[in-house]
């Protein structure tokens, strides 16, 4: 009776490592993003934007900085 109940939980045990492993990875790869992408983090009055030179022409212009 033990190893039927053990056998079963296998696949759920791999599947909760799987699930672990995909939300590390996730985070991580935010954690990288957010670090690679600082430099173009750009405070306005309207708010925080993000300013990539690659995909200024499909976004509106950036005001500029009054002080």
């Amino acid at each position: 009776m033990k190893d039927r109940f053990y056998k079963r939980r296998r696949p759920v045990r791999r599947a909760l490592i799987i699930l672990a492993v995909v939300i590390l990875l996730c985070a991580l790869l935010f954690v990288i993003l957010f670090f690679a992408l600082q430099r173009y983090i750009i405070h306005t009055p309207d708010g925080v934007r993000l300013d990539i030179p690659a995909l200024r022409s499909m976004l509106p212009p950036i005001p500029e900085v009054v002080e």
